[in-house]
């Protein structure tokens, strides 16, 4: 696969405290990386720098061969989605209206929704089993619902990579297993994934790329089944683990311990 995403001696600081020290790493296109740490290790501004709502970094981030810096926001859009942790207000917009904001980066002021518009929004719809709730106000969604309408949106960007800050993060298990599911599905369609995640039993059974983020720097880069042991774990996330295979496929699972 070629290279889609590079990121060259990054480093992000908040005035005296450097949060992320020089790292590099690069994602190919179609490719899908967990991104797992601490709370506090950076996972989540490193998103945003990456979607360029963070533009105070030094290095070098190139999409496509091409300086983040360099592409004008509508350009972005066309290339890259994010889903933020906490998205924000839908007020009454309904789900299909939701899922056609996705469209700005390709329309005209001048020019209403065409022909492309309407199928990038109906194959959203189709994809994220969206279409009986398409006239819903957004706003009275489940949560479960309301992450597919989010996902839905992005995918009408038509984006060679998404973005995904802790996308199961609110859901109930149930949910949380449906919008795995969905994410690999839409994984499936060739778009490369970067996805921040606390779930590294997923990751791992997922057998994903994960990058580790510790103490700031990229701690860890390679198959996630990899952490899976207790020295490991012991060493990124700083606690002790009890581990377990997992009964389909032997891949070492993180139960909770249990002796409090």
């Amino acid at each position: 696969m070629s290279e889609l995403l590079s990121v060259r001696d990054f480093s992000l600081s908040y005035g005296d405290r450097r949060l992320l020290s020089p790292l590099s790493f690069s994602v190919a296109r179609g490719e899908y990386v967990a991104v797992l740490g601490q709370n506090g290790a950076g996972k989540s501004s490193l998103l945003n720098c990456l979607a360029m709502l963070e533009k105070r970094w030094e290095g070098e981030i190139t999409l496509g061969g091409r300086s983040v810096r360099a592409y004008r926001r509508r350009e972005l859009a066309q290339c890259l989605a994010y889903i933020p942790q906490s998205p924000g207000n839908f007020s009454s917009l309904s789900v299909r209206d939701w899922i056609a904001m996705g469209r700005y980066p390709y329309q005209s002021r001048l020019a209403g929704e065409t022909a492309a518009d309407r199928r990038a929004v109906d194959r959203a719809l189709t994809l994220c089993a969206l279409g009986p709730l398409a006239d819903r106000p957004v706003a009275t969604l489940s949560g479960g619902e309301r992450q597919r309408a989010l996902l839905a949106g992005a995918l009408a960007q038509e984006p060679e990579l998404l973005l995904l800050d802790e996308p199961t993060v609110f859901l109930d298990m149930g949910h949380q297993d449906q919008a795995a599911r969905l994410l690999e599905q839409i994984h499936r369609e060739g778009i490369a994934v970067i996805e921040v995640t606390h779930d590294l039993n997923r990751a791992a059974l997922e057998n994903r790329r994960a990058l580790v983020l510790a103490g700031g720097r990229l701690a860890f880069d390679g198959p996630a089944a990899e952490l899976m042991r207790a020295e490991t774990i012991k060493e990124l996330f700083a606690f002790d683990p009890l581990l377990t295979p997992h009964p389909r496929t032997g891949t070492p699972m993180l139960l909770p311990r249990g002796d409090f």
